[in-house]
């Protein structure tokens, strides 16, 4: 199944290679668990962002087969992965 991915960019251009990126990732997804029925992904860059860290904020959302809603963790900068 071919997993619907919808992409937002906010306050960046829209990037293709980026985009392609999240496809591959939102595939490694449904290996794990076929009942995704959608995946939303934000990814803004905050008018006003720390000195350190990264500029970025990406956010994703999953819609479950069977589930009410997704459970959204808290919003963490991409130079949070590394740590």
């Amino acid at each position: 199944m071919l997993l619907p991915i919808e992409t937002t960019f906010k306050n960046i251009p829209v990037s293709d290679p980026i985009e392609d990126l999240i496809r591959r990732e939102a595939a490694k997804l449904e290996r794990f668990f076929a009942g995704i029925t959608r995946c939303r992904v934000l990814i803004e860059k905050p008018y006003r962002h720390h000195r350190s860290g990264g500029p970025y904020v990406v956010r994703i959302e999953l819609d479950v087969r069977g589930g009410d809603r997704h459970q959204q963790q808290p919003e963490r900068s991409c130079s949070d992965r590394a740590n």
